[in-house]
């Protein structure tokens, strides 16, 4: 079966490891699959060393229209997208509708935070959360791209077929587009992160070039609204006053933004900045692989305080090294608990006495969590690529076949 993915939104982190990830998989699972990933320059660029790890037999295409080797053009069609809107995304839909016509399906990675964009095959599509309906406090998205995004996302849920990796986002589309009468399909993602043996040399550099702590609690996440770092840091000041051991953990940032301030002191207002000498919050900014290994594997304790998701990327890289974790409580994190029988605590993200009351008693309880991620990380050795890519080619067939 010829498959083009198209990874056509200027994404980073756990969004373009899963789509990576399901690609190389869905080369091996049937040798008779052709798939190419349709991908920006600034996806490549930004992520070149998945793409320059690619073992598989996986076809990686750069989309013409998004290069910018032609600085008159890029410029002119930076102009006309600002006031316009279209220029260069017209270009862009109409090279992906070209290249991928002959295929025998098409796949989008990330659909609903672009435009919607036809193609002659039949279309999937895979929507991981709806963060652009909430206000985080913050702005997510730009007011146009919220406008661009309402008035084209009936488009895509009506000319897809739909997945989403749980239950939650599922309840959400419906909640939100109750008149939309197909059938999604949810299907869970494995985890990002590899399961890894890294050498103690290695993980002796890395630290020492990221200047990591002794102790350390670790937040892999992009700064963004919904991440809700400011009750972290809120949590994580009183969590640091509740115990005189405590005193000796620092708060560990990684993932675009999270450099923001490099040296910062946790308060009961969010974050203030400090340096070298009087720290307690280090921010790393965005890892390579190598170094997210060795981040993950080096924590203490994995928190994530996130207020919406389409599951824990966070939770599943942790269980699969067997990294104690605590989670917030919403309903995607519950789903992937439920689904893969997991013991973990949780808290209320919007609660920052829980929250750090939870941090106290994690870090007081290492070895039961240790244990219950030991025993999560069996359960998801049983759920690799492989199997989540199987059942995205057992969904691509039966829809098909049956017309959907």
């Amino acid at each position: 079966m010829r498959i083009g993915i198209v990874d056509h939104v200027s994404v980073s982190g756990g969004i373009i490891r899963y789509s990576t990830n399901l690609a190389k998989s869905l080369c091996e699972i049937d040798k008779s699959n052709e798939v190419t990933f349709f991908t920006t320059e600034k996806n490549f660029k930004s992520n070149r060393s998945l793409f320059e790890s690619n073992q598989s037999r996986l076809k990686i295409k750069i989309l013409k229209s998004t290069r910018k080797s032609n600085t008159g053009i890029f410029f002119a069609d930076k102009i006309l997208n600002r006031f316009f809107y279209k220029g260069s995304v017209i270009k862009r839909n109409d090279e992906i509708y070209q290249e991928t016509k002959n295929f025998d399906l098409v796949y989008f990675t990330y659909p609903h935070a672009s435009d919607f964009i036809k193609v002659k095959p039949p279309a999937f599509a895979t929507f991981h959360d709806l963060n652009w309906k909430y206000l985080f406090g913050t702005p997510l998205y730009s007011k146009r791209d919220v406008e661009m995004i309402g008035s084209d996302i009936e488009k895509w849920l009506n000319g897809t077929r739909i997945i989403v990796s749980t239950p939650y986002v599922e309840k959400e589309i419906r909640r939100f587009y109750p008149q939309l009468n197909r059938s999604i399909e949810v299907i869970y993602l494995s985890n990002l992160a590899k399961k890894v043996t890294i050498s103690k040399e290695m993980i002796q550099e890395v630290r020492a070039r990221l200047g990591l702590p002794e102790k350390y609690i670790l937040y892999p996440a992009h700064l963004m609204p919904h991440k809700n770092h400011n009750m972290l840091f809120s949590a994580f000041s009183r969590f640091k006053s509740s115990g005189e051991s405590n005193k000796d953990y620092k708060l560990v940032l990684s993932g675009y933004g999270s450099d923001f301030f490099r040296y910062g002191k946790a308060i009961h207002r969010g974050l203030e900045l400090s340096n070298v000498d009087d720290f307690d919050v280090l921010g790393l900014g965005y890892l390579t692989n190598e170094e997210v290994d060795v981040v993950i594997k080096s924590a203490d304790l994995i928190i994530s305080t996130s207020l919406q998701e389409a599951g824990s990327g966070p939770g599943l890289d942790a269980w699969v090294n067997g990294i104690p974790v605590i989670l917030s409580n919403i309903g995607a994190h519950k789903d992937q608990l439920d689904y893969f029988k997991i013991e973990c605590t949780l808290f209320d993200p919007m609660d920052i006495y829980d929250m750090s009351d939870k941090m106290d008693y994690a870090i007081k309880n290492l070895s039961i969590l240790k244990r219950n991620s030991e025993a999560a990380s069996v359960m998801l050795d049983r759920y690799s690529w492989d199997i989540v890519a199987r059942k995205y080619m057992d969904y691509f067939v039966k829809s098909i076949a049956n017309g959907d």
